[in-house]
Order: structure tokens, then C-alpha cells, then sequence
């Protein structure tokens, strides 16, 4: 259960939020990719160019914005969106990728990244 203070700013932000996300397990992955690049909130917060309110308000479980996660892609080369709010790690570099592993945050397992990328359409892209 979310906690009520987030349900608020999400009808207040008109946020579209999955109703199944798992908010702890975005909150692990924010912090992991904030102490991977930073050990505080206040260095990542200068390094990102993010202010240091908006950042701690990502560690608490509110969602990243579309302006952040654009300045974080910026900025950092192995920053991926997918992993951040889902745990998907078919983008990720593969130093960044062993050391969220060591640290036991959640992301999906390779098997399951390989069961999602088997079950794509095989068509080739019409493009």
C-alpha cells in the first residue's frame, strides 16, 4: 500500500502511475544510482544539476519527471529509465548493471529479461 501523502501528490500532479508499481523497490534503485555516482544527496544533487528538495522527494518514492529523467539521461551515460522505475535491465552498461547486482537491488533477473525479449513481436520493424 502507497502511502497517503504520495496518493495525494499523484492526484494532485495528475500523475499516471501504474497501479502495480512497486514504489520500495523504485526507491532502492533511485538511491543505488544516486550512492553509485554520489555518497549524498547534496554532491548528486549539484553533479545532476537537479535541486536537492526535488532529489529527496525521488529517494522518498515520488515519481522522477520527465525533465529530471532527461537531465539525468544527460548526464549520466548509464542512467536508464526503464531500470530506475521498473527494474528492467536490457539497457543498462554492465559495470553499472554487476554493481546493483552486489548491492542486491531489486531488478529484474536475466531469465525474466529473457522471457520479455523472446516474446516480442518477431516481425521485422516496417520502418
Amino acid at each position: 500500500m502507497r502511502a497517503p501523502a504520495f496518493e495525494h501528490w499523484v492526484k494532485k500532479h495528475n500523475a499516471m502511475v501504474p497501479p502495480d508499481w512497486d514504489v520500495e523497490a523504485y526507491r532502492a534503485r533511485v538511491r543505488f544510482f544516486r550512492e553509485y555516482h554520489s555518497p549524498t544527496q547534496v554532491a548528486f544533487s549539484k553533479r545532476a544539476g537537479i535541486p536537492f528538495k526535488a532529489w529527496n522527494n525521488y529517494e522518498r518514492g515520488y515519481p522522477l519527471s520527465m525533465r529530471t529523467a532527461l537531465k539525468l539521461r544527460a548526464r549520466f551515460a548509464d542512467f536508464s529509465i526503464e531500470w530506475l522505475w521498473f527494474g528492467r535491465i536490457g539497457t543498462l552498461q554492465l559495470a553499472f548493471y554487476d554493481a546493483a547486482v552486489a548491492a542486491g537491488v531489486p531488478q529484474e533477473t536475466h531469465k525474466q529479461f529473457e522471457r520479455r525479449r523472446d516474446h516480442r513481436d518477431p516481425r521485422p520493424d516496417p520502418g
